[in-house]
């Protein structure tokens, strides 16, 4: 999730917050090393894959971990590498 929105008054009402959110692809393999799963950003016709959703429509929360190897680098802070 990028953001969470309420549409302005003239363009409609809509009875909960909606979202735009970025895909990923289906978790199918792990990592070797942490055995988590693996996964990319979803494409679709070569541009990411978004939508526009109503918090409605939620199950349930997941987390998405940055891959960085077996070390990660001292010159990252959450200025520079969080998006």
């Amino acid at each position: 999730i990028h953001i969470i929105f309420k549409l302005p008054d003239h363009l409609g009402t809509h009875p909960h917050p909606l979202t735009y959110v970025k895909w990923f692809t289906a978790l199918h393999h792990h990592d070797a090393l942490t055995g988590l799963y693996i996964t990319n950003c979803s494409t679709q016709n070569c541009y990411p894959n978004v939508s526009v959703v109503s918090v409605d429509h939620f199950v349930c929360a997941c987390h998405l971990q940055g891959s960085c190897g077996r070390q990660i680098s001292t010159d990252w802070t959450s200025d520079n590498v969080l998006q």
